[in-house]
């Protein structure tokens, strides 16, 4: 059974990256959206006040996508990865089913 103390060197080691990496990606995704929708919006007349809650929402919803292809990119890279003395590997359920 793992403990918190045996796991920490595997989260910090995807927590940093993706922390890091988390608020570029998301303000990017953000700001490309915003751009886009102002853009467009304003084109097709949109009211200001509309055109800026699209882009506020949508925004938040690609931000929060983006950050969990990160943490998934970043999982996937620890898995089976050497991180201090600890290896986190994914292991199919169905190696350690009883069998009859």
């Amino acid at each position: 059974m793992s403990t918190m103390k045996s796991t920490r060197p595997i989260a910090w080691s995807i927590f940093w990256k993706f922390f890091i990496s988390s608020f570029p990606a998301g303000i990017a995704v953000g700001f490309v959206f915003g751009f886009i929708v102002s853009l467009i919006g304003t084109i097709a007349g949109v009211p200001q006040n509309i055109n800026l809650s699209i882009s506020q929402i949508g925004g938040f919803v690609l931000g929060t996508v983006s950050s969990f292809l990160l943490f998934n990119f970043f999982l996937a890279r620890a898995i089976g990865k050497q991180i201090g003395d600890k290896r986190l590997e994914l292991v199919d359920s169905s190696a350690f089913e009883e069998r009859t």
